[in-house]
């Protein structure tokens, strides 16, 4: 188990075979299919059984295809409902089907901030992952017999791949990813970095989602350094009166006029004095390239810098956490 968040009755964990934790959700998407077939009344039973092995092996076999020898992120919780009332509901061997059940959605909305924190810890805790992709999610839901009720409309999955985690980046996950569901600092930054590596964007949107979540973290983080910057120059000097007073007229003349590059060197020095020159000459180069393309330059966008500003997103952001 790599998370857990027991006010929600959730876990995340690993694996390297997802079929086992999303069989449900596997069986609820192929009755739908099925039912759409009309291959689910009484006298079609043989017929209906048959299928649904059929489909949930072709399903599985296509998965295994595109997705093979990754890593999945399992995220699973559980939950009670007050009470539940659907439009109409059909009995199975083993399980009910519904229609018009409860909303899905607001279960779903319930967990976001735990995933992200998830994903995002992934994000900053390596940069092994060249890629993330969801392959499944949905609700189940359970009678009071223990039989699964699938309900429709269904919406696939949540689940993440990526590929070669070591210990550290494990270690990481398990450290921090509450911290990033719970921190607005981190939260919008690192999601944006999350979201990123999202193998369905192309290189524009992936490029795009990184700057934005540099640029946020830059923003929300710079008043807390501006001001490690002046105290320190005050207590190098012996904070006389006079230096006080020229620093704080400096602070309020500047306030509002920094440019986005004045603000990531101070925030890039305090946090790594020995590589600031390297990384304000990177970050210069990075923003030159999203300034040409805000401008209506004509740029290729497979040359995008992505993994460069994904490494500087991570690098202050693990830095400062």
């Amino acid at each position: 188990m790599i998370a857990e968040f027991p006010a929600l009755s959730a876990k995340a964990h690993l694996a390297y075979d997802a079929d086992g934790y999303i069989q449900e959700i596997d069986k609820a998407t192929v009755i739908g299919f099925l039912m759409l077939k009309g291959i689910f009344a009484d006298k079609k039973k043989h017929l209906f059984e048959e299928s649904l092995a059929t489909e949930l092996s072709n399903l599985r076999k296509e998965r295994s295809k595109e997705i093979s020898s990754k890593v999945f992120v399992i995220f699973e919780a559980v939950g009670k409902l007050e009470s539940f009332e659907s439009l109409s509901e059909v009995k199975k061997d083993g399980f009910v089907v519904a229609m018009e059940a409860p909303p899905k959605q607001p279960i779903k909305n319930k967990y976001k901030s735990a995933i992200s924190g998830i994903i995002s810890s992934f994000s900053l805790g390596t940069n092994q992952i060249c890629g993330a992709k969801k392959v499944s999610d949905g609700v189940v839901f359970y009678t009071e017999d223990n039989e699964p009720l699938y309900s429709y409309n269904l919406v696939g999955g949540k689940a993440t791949i990526s590929t070669g985690l070591d210990v550290n980046a494990i270690e990481f996950v398990k450290k921090y990813s509450k911290v990033l569901a719970k921190n607005q600092i981190y939260t919008d930054s690192s999601r944006l970095l999350a979201k990123s590596l999202d193998e369905e964007n192309d290189e524009l949107q992936s490029f795009l989602s990184v700057w934005s979540g540099l640029e946020i973290f830059i923003n929300k983080t710079f008043s807390y350094y501006e001001s490690l910057v002046y105290s320190r120059f005050s207590r190098e000097d012996g904070s006389t009166v006079v230096l006080s007073k020229f620093l704080d007229r400096i602070k309020r003349v500047m306030k509002d006029k920094y440019r986005l590059s004045d603000k990531f060197s101070v925030i890039c020095f305090e946090l790594d004095q020995n590589n600031a020159d390297q990384d304000m000459e990177e970050f210069e180069k990075i923003k030159n390239i999203r300034d040409k393309l805000m401008h209506g330059n004509d740029i290729d966008v497979s040359t995008l810098p992505i993994h460069r500003t994904r490494v500087s997103v991570r690098s202050l952001q693990t830095i400062h956490l």
